[in-house]
């Protein structure tokens, strides 16, 4: 069960954290973006569908494996794969090559291909978190009957990523245009981003997201203590079989999370529970008739009365993907929109400039009408 607890950050101490998440994580996306014709000048659509294709992947399998995976696992994937594409894509573009060789091109694409990775599973993991964070100021504002204070993670994260267009041209037309510091140069000193995306999320978020898990699950936990039956009120119920509950242990993915839950466990023998120091084999009720006669059955996760992410877990794999299919009226516009600003960027705008045979000129024409438009 997902309930507001007092351990949530206020809003006005969220706000920030959530601007500078968005910030920082399509910061990296944007940047490779504008440095896509200093890595393939007769190739940017490539370095577009390097930049879009892997990524469109990962939100396609978002569905069938985020809940088993906690936020702190998906963040700090996240920052290794943002560091890694600047460390390829900076370093292999200081290498010389062979004139005419293609494996220059093909390592900076590889690199590129990791940007688009973690652009899209730190936007796919923390535009939801913004929305819980939301969700329990609201109903925070319900229970204080205060209707005038709004909730804004989610704008705080969408206007971050919205100068992170500015930001991440600007870095590239600075640095490397304006500074002349050399492409590859340019490119390793954008690791500061993965490092103040990780220290974002560590400082503001991190401890009180693994103190939360702990209690839902003991909430959860509780339920099942409480009722002690399944739907059909027959057969007692070992809380270690639940599958909800299992997933739910494995998202406790830090040795913090593990030994808060652990002491919440020792703490709560007298209540029902047996000490087990195995997070993830759980806990069981204590002298559970059917349990030791091996004939403990899964309780039905439907009729725990829990969040939208146990209705989530509960789902198997053709239920998610018909859920999915049910969101076409908003992702065939969305696709539609961006399918035509990137032909635009990977195709019209590099063969522009003033005067048009001048490879100057259509280079300076694509950093700044893509800074413009942003």
């Amino acid at each position: 069960m997902v309930s507001c607890k007092s351990t949530f950050l206020s809003l006005n101490s969220t706000f920030l954290p959530f601007w500078l998440l968005g910030l920082f994580n399509n910061g990296s996306y944007v940047i490779l973006l504008a440095c896509a014709k200093s890595i393939s000048d007769g190739g940017t659509a490539l370095v577009f569908l390097a930049l879009v294709v892997p990524g469109l992947t990962m939100k396609l399998s978002a569905p069938y494996w985020f809940d088993r995976v906690g936020y702190n696992k998906r963040l700090m994937m996240s920052t290794a794969f943002m560091t890694t594409s600047f460390m390829i894509v900076g370093f292999v573009s200081a290498h010389t090559y062979d004139s005419g060789s293609e494996t220059k091109t093909k390592w900076q694409l590889f690199g590129v291909a990791f940007a688009s990775l973690q652009c899209s599973l730190g936007e796919a993991s923390l535009l939801p978190l913004a929305g819980k964070y939301d969700s329990c100021a609201l109903k925070s504002n319900e229970a204080q009957n205060d209707g005038n204070k709004k909730s804004g993670n989610i704008t705080a994260y969408s206007s971050g990523t919205g100068l992170a267009g500015v930001f991440g041209f600007a870095w590239k037309v600075i640095l490397n245009d304006w500074f002349k510091l050399s492409f590859s140069a340019t490119v390793v000193l954008a690791n500061v981003l993965p490092v103040s995306y990780w220290s974002t999320y560590w400082f503001y978020f991190r401890e009180e997201l693994q103190e939360k898990m702990v209690m839902d699950l003991r909430e959860e936990e509780d339920y099942v203590l409480q009722e002690g039956y399944d739907e059909d009120g027959e057969i007692p119920v070992a809380i270690s079989e639940t599958s909800s509950l299992k997933r739910r242990r494995n998202c406790i993915d830090d040795e913090d999370g593990v030994e808060m839950y652990q002491n919440i466990t020792k703490e709560r023998v007298g209540e029902g529970f047996v000490e087990d120091d195995n997070i993830d084999g759980g806990t069981s009720l204590e002298d559970n008739p059917t349990e030791q006669t091996g004939a403990v059955r899964h309780i039905n996760d439907n009729s725990i009365p829990s969040s939208s992410q146990s209705y989530i877990q509960s789902l198997s794999t053709t239920e998610r993907l018909r859920l999915v299919l049910s969101l076409w009226p908003y992702m065939i516009p969305l696709f539609t929109v961006y399918a035509a600003e990137y032909a635009l960027q990977a195709g019209t705008w590099t063969a522009i400039g003033f005067p048009v045979d001048e490879k100057e000129s259509r280079d300076q024409f694509y950093a700044y009408s893509n800074w413009l438009v942003r």
